[in-house]
Protein backbone atom coordinates (compact mmCIF):
# COMPACT_ATOMS: atom_id res chain seq x y z
CA UNK A 1 0.00 0.00 0.00
CA UNK A 2 1.21 3.64 -1.16
CA UNK A 3 2.35 5.16 2.53
CA UNK A 4 0.27 8.56 1.34
CA UNK A 5 -2.80 6.22 1.69
CA UNK A 6 -2.39 5.05 5.18
CA UNK A 7 -3.49 7.73 6.89
CA UNK A 8 -7.01 7.40 5.96
CA UNK A 9 -7.21 3.41 6.15
CA UNK A 10 -7.78 2.74 9.59
CA UNK A 11 -10.08 5.37 10.37
CA UNK A 12 -12.32 3.97 7.25
CA UNK A 13 -12.13 0.27 8.42
CA UNK A 14 -13.14 1.76 11.92
CA UNK A 15 -16.06 3.52 10.41
CA UNK A 16 -17.16 0.68 8.47
CA UNK A 17 -16.71 -2.03 11.65
CA UNK A 18 -19.03 0.53 13.40
CA UNK A 19 -21.60 0.97 10.66
CA UNK A 20 -21.70 -2.69 10.11
CA UNK A 21 -21.72 -4.19 13.91
CA UNK A 22 -24.13 -1.46 14.99
CA UNK A 23 -27.47 -2.95 13.98
CA UNK A 24 -26.41 -6.39 15.65
CA UNK A 25 -24.89 -5.07 18.47
CA UNK A 26 -26.43 -1.58 18.89
CA UNK A 27 -28.08 -0.99 22.49
CA UNK A 28 -31.47 0.88 20.08
CA UNK A 29 -32.99 3.47 21.67
CA UNK A 30 -35.88 3.97 24.51
CA UNK A 31 -37.76 6.66 25.28
CA UNK A 32 -36.63 8.40 28.88
CA UNK A 33 -38.58 10.36 31.71
CA UNK A 34 -38.16 13.20 29.29
CA UNK A 35 -39.57 11.73 26.15
CA UNK A 36 -42.06 10.20 28.48
CA UNK A 37 -43.61 13.67 29.73
CA UNK A 38 -43.54 14.72 25.85
CA UNK A 39 -45.39 11.73 24.59
CA UNK A 40 -47.54 12.72 27.30
CA UNK A 41 -48.29 16.62 25.90
CA UNK A 42 -48.80 15.83 22.76
CA UNK A 43 -51.51 13.19 23.75
CA UNK A 44 -52.80 15.80 25.26
CA UNK A 45 -52.91 17.69 22.84
CA UNK A 46 -54.71 15.39 20.67
CA UNK A 47 -57.45 15.43 23.05
CA UNK A 48 -56.62 12.83 25.47
CA UNK A 49 -57.77 13.34 28.90
CA UNK A 50 -54.47 13.28 31.70
CA UNK A 51 -55.03 9.76 32.75
CA UNK A 52 -55.32 8.41 28.96
CA UNK A 53 -52.51 10.59 28.16
CA UNK A 54 -50.39 9.40 31.05
CA UNK A 55 -52.04 5.92 29.88
CA UNK A 56 -50.09 6.11 26.47
CA UNK A 57 -46.93 7.70 26.73
CA UNK A 58 -46.42 5.34 29.46
CA UNK A 59 -46.66 2.12 27.06
CA UNK A 60 -44.86 3.75 25.01
CA UNK A 61 -42.07 4.26 27.42
CA UNK A 62 -42.20 0.81 29.75
CA UNK A 63 -42.37 -0.73 25.61
CA UNK A 64 -39.00 0.53 24.81
CA UNK A 65 -37.10 0.29 27.83
CA UNK A 66 -38.33 -3.09 28.06
CA UNK A 67 -36.82 -3.75 24.71
CA UNK A 68 -33.91 -1.80 25.30
CA UNK A 69 -32.77 -3.38 28.34
CA UNK A 70 -33.43 -7.11 26.87
CA UNK A 71 -30.95 -6.10 23.76
CA UNK A 72 -28.60 -4.45 26.57
CA UNK A 73 -28.09 -7.85 28.23
CA UNK A 74 -27.34 -9.82 25.46
CA UNK A 75 -24.38 -8.94 22.95
CA UNK A 76 -27.28 -10.11 19.45
CA UNK A 77 -30.39 -8.39 19.98
CA UNK A 78 -32.24 -11.20 19.93
CA UNK A 79 -35.82 -10.95 19.93
CA UNK A 80 -37.53 -12.41 23.36
CA UNK A 81 -40.57 -14.40 23.28
CA UNK A 82 -44.01 -12.08 23.02
CA UNK A 83 -44.98 -13.57 26.76
CA UNK A 84 -41.92 -12.46 28.29
CA UNK A 85 -41.45 -8.80 26.45
CA UNK A 86 -45.19 -8.63 27.56
CA UNK A 87 -44.94 -9.43 31.41
CA UNK A 88 -41.78 -7.47 31.55
CA UNK A 89 -43.92 -4.56 30.11
CA UNK A 90 -46.91 -4.75 31.99
CA UNK A 91 -44.72 -4.89 35.36
CA UNK A 92 -43.06 -1.75 34.43
CA UNK A 93 -46.94 -0.31 33.58
CA UNK A 94 -47.79 -1.60 36.66
CA UNK A 95 -45.05 0.12 38.88
CA UNK A 96 -46.22 3.33 37.29
CA UNK A 97 -49.97 3.17 36.45
CA UNK A 98 -51.38 4.76 39.47
CA UNK A 99 -48.78 7.51 39.89
CA UNK A 100 -49.70 9.66 37.13
CA UNK A 101 -46.14 10.37 36.21
CA UNK A 102 -42.91 8.48 36.27
CA UNK A 103 -40.75 10.41 38.70
CA UNK A 104 -43.13 12.88 40.36
CA UNK A 105 -46.00 15.01 39.87
CA UNK A 106 -44.33 18.42 41.98
CA UNK A 107 -46.07 20.73 39.68
CA UNK A 108 -43.16 22.76 39.49
CA UNK A 109 -40.64 20.19 38.29
CA UNK A 110 -44.08 19.36 35.67
CA UNK A 111 -43.51 23.13 35.12
CA UNK A 112 -40.34 22.35 33.32
CA UNK A 113 -41.97 20.95 30.62
CA UNK A 114 -45.12 22.32 29.69
CA UNK A 115 -43.57 25.42 29.31
CA UNK A 116 -41.61 24.40 26.79
CA UNK A 117 -44.19 23.15 24.22
CA UNK A 118 -42.01 23.49 21.04
CA UNK A 119 -41.26 19.48 20.49
CA UNK A 120 -44.70 18.13 20.99
CA UNK A 121 -46.47 20.92 19.14
CA UNK A 122 -43.60 19.57 16.46
CA UNK A 123 -44.55 16.14 17.02
CA UNK A 124 -48.38 16.74 17.28
CA UNK A 125 -49.11 16.49 13.38
CA UNK A 126 -47.07 13.61 12.68
CA UNK A 127 -48.53 11.37 15.38
CA UNK A 128 -51.28 9.33 15.13
CA UNK A 129 -54.17 9.58 17.41
CA UNK A 130 -53.89 7.38 20.31
CA UNK A 131 -50.17 6.38 19.63
CA UNK A 132 -46.90 7.92 21.09
CA UNK A 133 -45.43 9.90 19.18
CA UNK A 134 -42.73 7.00 18.48
CA UNK A 135 -44.81 5.90 15.95
CA UNK A 136 -44.50 2.11 17.46
CA UNK A 137 -48.25 1.67 17.67
CA UNK A 138 -47.74 1.00 21.39
CA UNK A 139 -50.97 3.13 22.48
CA UNK A 140 -53.06 1.86 25.82
CA UNK A 141 -56.24 0.25 24.74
Amino acid sequence: MHPALRWWTWPVVITALFLLLQPVIGSGWAMYPDSYRYAKQVETYLGATPEQAHAAALDAYCDTTTSQRTRIGRWVPLVESASAHAKRAASCVARYADKGDLTTTDPRYQQIFTTRPGYPLLATPSSPHSESPTGCGCSAT
